[in-house]
């Protein structure tokens, strides 16, 4: 399976002083103080281009994060920013190239809820990938609650532009989701710190690391396949309780998914994977899941027949979660369907 990664530029030329190259000692700590005497005067793209470049010379997570926090709070003029969404951009990049920067639990836990709360917007599949990261890092309080609703609140009804998003087929660059995980963060290790890690055979991390190994999105034990990659998109769908049947709600974005991938990926193999949460009888929590894989594929081939005998599918019941634990979060972010794009 090829997972298409979108690699994504440093936030270099953010400000007139996007071109600078400082060396990791005196000039950077000069550019963070101007930074910071910037910021203090409203001078906000002067403020991200100077932390910017402090934080492309010295790889340092506060760099980094003080701005990305402006890009993300903060409405910017300049010409760079004009148009829709490239603030938003500008923002993850900055919160990302904080994550590779971090060095601690804390550090990682603040990078990964910013990507959430900037993502949510647009693509609030992987953002969901993200919030979860942060909170198996540490992250909490009434913040992270307020974050989680409104993830809950996206991912409950997908727009088609969301599904787009998710799946990389509308977005920055050839289309990819501001989101996307890439191969460093996910290759990233920090010793004693963090989820446990994941399996070998997972493809997300790159063959698997040592103690430690962080995927963005990341949970005990192996992620899902590709469960956070460009071809792979996770759908919060609602059963009637013990049954194949939709609830109304969710009906909505069974049939974006639909138009989807008939617009999109028409004529490619693609994989239905059932998930559920942790309550119940393992085996048949594994027969429901593959039953319910089923059952969306049946709503899909009756919108979109052209897709008939592209779609496989799988139940994976409880065995391969994306948040553990036995929360009421936990629950619904488990209870999914999978879809997989194999290429």
């Amino acid at each position: 399976m090829n997972v298409k990664v979108l690699m994504l530029s440093v936030l270099a030329a953010a400000a007139p002083f996007g071109s600078f190259a400082a060396s990791c000692d005196a000039d950077a700590e000069l550019m963070a103080q101007m930074a910071k005497t910037a910021n203090e005067n409203n001078r906000l793209e002067e403020a991200v281009g100077l932390y910017s470049n402090a934080g492309q010379a010295c790889g340092r997570f506060d760099y980094w994060i003080a701005a990305a926090d402006i890009l993300a709070k903060d409405p910017l003029t300049g010409p760079e920013y004009a148009e829709t969404g490239a603030q938003d951009q500008a923002a993850v990049r900055a919160y990302r190239e904080a994550y590779l920067a971090g060095n601690s639990a804390e550090d990682l836990a603040r990078a990964s809820r910013g990507i959430a709360s900037v993502g949510v917007k647009t693509d609030p599949t992987n953002a969901g990938l993200w919030l979860i990261n942060a909170r198996n890092y540490g992250a909490a309080g009434p913040d992270v609650v307020r974050l989680e609703a409104r993830v809950q609140e996206a991912t409950a009804e997908l727009s088609k532009a969301e599904l787009e998003a998710g799946f990389g087929t509308r977005g920055p660059g050839k289309g990819g989701s501001i989101l996307w995980s890439v191969p460093d963060i996910s290759r990233k290790t920090m010793p004693n710190v963090g989820p446990p890690s994941v399996k070998a055979d997972n493809p997300i991390a790159g063959g698997g690391g040592g103690d430690g190994a962080r995927p963005p999105g990341g949970s005990q034990g192996s992620l899902p396949v590709s469960s956070n990659s460009a071809d792979s998109v996770n759908i919060s769908l609602n059963f009637i309780a013990g049954s194949t049947t939709l609830d109304a709600r969710t009906a909505g974005n069974v049939a974006n998914l639909a138009l989807v991938l008939a617009e999109s990926f028409k004529g490619q193999s693609i994989r239905f994977v059932g998930h559920a949460d942790v309550r119940g009888d393992a085996d048949m929590n594994r027969r429901l899941s593959l039953e319910r894989a089923r059952a969306v594929r049946s709503a899909v081939l009756d919108l979109q027949p052209a897709l008939r005998g592209q779609i496989a599918v799988d139940g994976r019941g409880e065995d391969e979660p994306l948040e553990p634990g036995a929360s009421e979060s936990a629950y619904r972010t488990n209870r999914r369907l999978q879809v997989v794009i194999v290429k």
